[in-house]
């Protein structure tokens, strides 16, 4: 709705989804729009259609889970992987 707004305009919500399967759906049944993962692309229905956002692109907050009994090499490295990412892409150029 933030991102409507700073566009100008205020969308009237009838209904709102989560899954981007449901999301889909409701666009290709015409029931307006939505605002999806640009990997949800490879969905692709004829009857939908696909625009980039203009910039700035929003920030997707995301959480990773797992749970605190499950010990293995892979986790780890797959946790120190994600943090080193974050770390190198938030630090100043």
């Amino acid at each position: 709705m933030q991102l409507c707004a700073k566009a100008g305009f205020q969308p009237r919500t009838v209904q709102e989804a989560s899954p981007p399967e449901v999301q889909l759906r409701l666009v290709e049944s015409g029931m307006g729009i939505s605002l999806i993962a640009a990997s949800s692309k490879t969905r692709h229905n004829a009857k939908v259609v696909y625009r980039p956002l203009a910039e700035p692109i929003p920030i997707l907050k995301i959480a990773a889970v797992w749970h605190k009994k499950h010990k293995s090499l892979a986790l780890s490295d797959f946790i120190k992987d994600c943090l080193l990412k974050i770390v190198f892409e938030s630090s100043p150029s």
